[in-house]
């Protein structure tokens, strides 16, 4: 008697699958509302955060990059600097201070 009322209460895959089945309707216009408002919702909502990065030159100088601009005519150099990623320590200076960190805390200190 205890093994058959057993049986009864288990449940198997198949009859989720089945009530599953029989609500496709409903699951399927519950998922396309919620799916529509979430894209609603994402285009008129404002956005709230913007982040930006800046990548920092490395210290020493890049022999390679120094090499191939020295082969270049002098017009050319210059470019190939800028391509290669090698910046002066001015354009670096110009970088840290035009950062919003600096300019926070100079806002916050001359008010």
């Amino acid at each position: 008697m205890m093994a058959d009322k057993r049986r009864e209460e288990e449940v198997d895959l198949l009859d989720y699958w089945q009530v599953a089945a029989k609500h496709k309707k409903l699951i399927g216009i519950i998922t396309s509302i919620a799916f529509a408002a979430s894209i609603i919702a994402g285009l008129l909502l404002p956005t709230l955060y913007a982040a930006t990065a800046s990548v920092m030159p490395p210290q020493q100088d890049d022999l390679m990059g120094s090499a191939i601009a020295s082969k270049l005519p002098s017009g050319l150099s210059g470019l190939a600097g800028g391509l290669l990623g090698t910046k002066s320590p001015s354009d670096l200076w110009v970088g840290i201070l035009k950062s919003r960190t600096v300019r926070d805390g100079i806002i916050e200190k001359f008010n």
